[in-house]
């Protein structure tokens, strides 16, 4: 089956943007779509201020009125920052800021991301909750089984802070990463992580956890600017690390892109049949019917399938791997807490129903994307 028009004009969209956004001089103008082809790239692409940065005055009305909105976003983590920041140099703890919150590049983000000692996550839940955020998740607080953050916080009105105790990248969180902080360049009292490790999270979290983010644009741009940071050994650790991780073919695809940007080639694009699978997936309605478990395991497949994988690897990730995060209905998470290998076999058993039952339409859809950018 060809694909949507609109999934067609999106990616006509897209090439034009790694254009502007990676190639020296003047920009040529974008290809003639239709405003839903717009909408897809800044839902999906999460670049609309920095294209708007490049293009200055010759910026399209739609990805003005993008820019503007994730301005606004930008401005909210900014004030959540200058709260976290003022704690930490009151109470001496070192917070580092993860993702976008580290760097120049300006990205929406529906969460701030950072990263305390565990030993002193607890002080900063509760300055959180002092202030008026609340939980969400079931509002627990195991980090035995919050293995990587503890539940999102959220403002009455404001963004939500996601309060990591680990990282989850598969490197292990030593006193060699807090001795190695550097300061923020923003926000005093905040830090950055290492440049290697920050790197390797970064690129590591828009490939494995995200397959949907391989060589989206805005985390190429992160990444880039993240490459520029980096020294002979740290690049090469990197590339390292890279080559012995399962998933080394899209991490590899996606370095390689990032690198481009950040040497001010414009990259190819290595990713066409993932973007187009997202966009596929975004303006579906059938798709929206899905119930939320259900969809995440179906937009997981057909991910993955299109990018030319495996299922195996989202089976691990979605099926066999319990969650992380327990039920939010209080009579269930003391029922998960009362007898827990019996409820985490049945939903063990739910989730592995689920898998099959939607495969068949995620191998036909990410089959199709994938024959189609051939």
């Amino acid at each position: 089956m060809p694909l949507p028009p609109v999934v067609i004009e999106t990616l006509s969209l897209r090439a034009w943007a790694l254009k502007v956004v990676g190639a020296p001089g003047p920009a040529d103008g974008p290809p003639a779509v239709t405003p839903q082809a717009w909408q897809t790239l800044c839902a999906a692409e999460r670049a609309a201020l920095p294209l708007a940065s490049r293009l200055g005055e010759a910026t399209p009305p739609v990805i003005q009125q993008q820019a503007l909105r994730d301005t606004q976003l930008s401005l909210l983590r900014d004030a959540a920052l200058a709260q976290l920041a003022g704690w930490a140099r009151e109470h001496d703890t070192p917070v580092v800021a993860l993702k976008t919150a580290a760097h120049r590049v300006r990205l929406p983000s529906v969460d701030l991301d950072v990263l305390v000692p565990r030993d002193r996550i607890r002080e900063l839940l509760a300055l959180l909750d002092a202030r008026g955020y609340r939980g969400f998740m079931g509002y627990v607080e195991d980090l035995s089984i919050h293995r990587v953050h503890a539940p999102v916080r959220a403002p009455p009105e404001g963004i939500s802070v996601e309060v990591h105790h680990e990282l989850g990248d598969g490197l292990a969180i030593g006193p060699e990463l807090w001795e190695s902080l550097r300061e923020h360049q923003a926000f005093p009292g905040l830090f950055r992580l290492p440049p290697g490790r920050e790197a390797w999270h970064l690129l590591w979290h828009s490939v494995v956890p995200h397959p949907h983010r391989r060589g989206q644009l805005g985390d190429l741009l992160l990444l880039a600017e993240a490459l520029g940071d980096l020294g002979p050994g740290d690049r090469s650790q990197l590339h390292s690390l890279v080559a012995s991780h399962p998933a080394r073919d899209p991490l590899g695809r996606v370095l390689a892109m990032a690198e481009d940007l950040a040497a001010g080639r414009g990259p190819v694009d290595r990713f066409r049949a993932v973007a187009a699978m997202h966009y596929r997936l975004l303006r579906s309605r059938a798709f929206a019917r899905f119930p939320d478990r259900a969809a995440k395991i179906l937009e997981a497949q057909a991910l993955e399938l299109a990018d030319g994988g495996r299922v195996g690897p989202v089976w691990h990730r979605l099926v066999a791997v319990d969650d992380s995060v327990p039920s939010a209905r209080p009579w269930l998470y003391r029922v998960q807490r009362a007898i827990p290998f019996p409820t985490r076999m049945l939903r063990t058993l739910v989730r592995a129903g689920l898998f099959g039952m939607v495969l068949p339409l995620g191998a036909r859809w990410g089959g199709e994307c994938r024959a189609a950018t051939r």
